[in-house]
């Protein structure tokens, strides 16, 4: 803040309204306008733009059922600047972050924002596979000639995918 007379307040625009003594601040991807006041009112302005480096994470809400079962997800971007093109294994580009018909198993994910320099984030994720049921069943015939019913005794249990 060079010619104003401190101590200075600061905020930037759009959106961190009013002035602060602070000259830190936590600032997303995009144009930034930085303004300096001092005691006298006097204002001095200067832009400036903020890239963060572009990452992202996949939220699975839940494992697919075992044999064939289909999940859905959400893209979540870190940092780059919005809005941001999501590329899943081999699927069409898309600027929308849900992702479904997700099998069991890895994936891969390349995120491109829309900054000057085109940030690239690619990685891959896995789809957890819930564990099987296992069914096992006991059936007695009837030994009875006057009821034409037996009896069936079912048991389920659950089957560790992670065993070998």
């Amino acid at each position: 803040a060079t010619g104003l007379s401190g101590p200075y307040q600061f905020r930037l625009t759009p959106g961190f309204n009013p002035y602060q003594a602070s000259n830190v601040f936590s600032v997303p991807s995009g144009q930034w306008v930085v303004e300096a006041r001092d005691v006298n009112g006097c204002v001095e302005s200067k832009l400036f733009t903020m890239t963060t480096v572009l990452s992202a994470t996949v939220n699975i809400p839940s494992p697919v059922c075992p044999f064939g079962g289909l999940t859905s997800g959400t893209i979540v971007p870190l940092g780059g600047t919005s809005p941001f093109t999501y590329f899943v294994d081999d699927r069409a580009p898309t600027s929308n972050p849900s992702i479904s018909n997700l099998s069991a198993g890895p994936h891969r994910l390349i995120v491109t924002d829309s900054s000057a320099s085109k940030q690239t984030f690619a990685t891959t994720f896995s789809v957890p596979e819930r564990d099987a049921i296992v069914l096992e069943f006991s059936v007695s015939p009837n030994t009875n000639p006057t009821s034409p019913d037996g009896s069936l005794s079912i048991r389920a249990s659950r089957f560790d995918n992670s065993v070998t």
